[in-house]
């Protein structure tokens, strides 16, 4: 018999050691659960087996987005599952779940579309770094840059204001390419506390500017910097499984699948997936 239960004191140890099994995959979950201001938007679920953990869901409605849109994380049993979808209750989302529960979550919610995506991972020591182009470490000052870049790249959702940009800048390492004054290709990482993970992400490149190896650049400095300045040993990022271009990158700097997830689109209108998605039929119902 499942039981489900919303997060206390007395069960966070057991939450913590479940994530733990897999802890490149539950990265983001991990930080969110030992994070106090990260658990200031979070809402956990566990869901028991005879005190046994088979499950959990998170959600987590800190304003990323405007309109908000809660970033959803739900794994476990195809049984767990079904008794952590009653405690599901949003409006707009970004859902994340395994393959193998997507028709199970279909059933249940209004998904209008799904992305396959990849976690992949390199560890310290196979990376296979190819800077060859001048890259600068991004600041403060950058932030206007940082700004209209993000507004040029299609996929990406653009940031909401200056201070987000400039707050993002502030906490994690950026690397960036210019031409003719002009930011034209940026990543970013920085490592995670909970877990001792590093992090690889955002990766944007002006469209005009694809094909000439910048992502590849900028993407080795991150590397380089969370390697030996941040001090990580294993290095996880998500893409899209039908982002060939970006995947490309990854895999010549050395990071390989460690396993694939699903997104599920709750009427989140964002772009990504209609670049990278594909359309649900409604099976809600059935």
């Amino acid at each position: 018999m499942i039981r489900v239960e919303p997060l206390t004191g007395d069960n966070k140890r057991i939450l913590d050691e479940y994530l733990r099994r897999d802890p490149a995959t539950n990265v983001f979950v991990l930080e969110d659960l030992h994070d106090p201001e990260k658990r200031k938007f979070s809402k956990f679920y566990l869901a028991l087996r005879q005190g046994a953990p088979e499950g959990y869901l998170l959600i987590y409605e800190q304003a990323l987005f405007e309109p908000i849109i809660s970033m959803v994380f739900l794994r476990g049993s195809v049984e767990a599952t079904k008794h952590l979808l009653s405690f599901l209750q949003v409006e707009r989302a970004i859902v994340h779940v395994d393959p193998e529960l997507a028709e199970i979550v279909a059933q249940r919610l209004p998904v209008e579309s799904e992305m396959m995506t990849e976690v992949l991972l390199l560890d310290k020591g196979s990376e296979k770094l190819a800077v060859k182009h001048p890259v600068k470490r991004l600041a403060g000052v950058d932030a206007e840059a940082v700004m209209r870049l993000s507004e040029r790249v299609p996929e990406w959702q653009p940031y909401r204001s200056l201070e987000q940009v400039e707050k993002s800048l502030e906490e994690r390492a950026y690397f960036g390419i210019f031409i003719d004054h002009e930011l034209v290709s940026m990543a970013g990482g920085h490592r995670m506390p909970a877990t001792g993970l590093g992090v690889v992400g955002p990766l944007l490149t002006a469209p005009e500017h694809r094909g000439r190896g910048l992502a590849t650049s900028a993407v080795s400095k991150v590397v380089q910097h969370l390697f030996e300045e941040e001090g990580v040993n294993r290095i996880v990022l998500n893409t899209p499984s039908r982002n060939a271009p970006a995947k490309r990158v990854y895999q010549k700097i050395g990071f390989r699948i460690h396993r694939k997830l699903v997104w599920l689109d709750l009427r989140t209108g964002l772009e990504l997936f209609r670049i990278w998605g594909t359309e649900v039929r409604p099976r809600l119902g059935r």
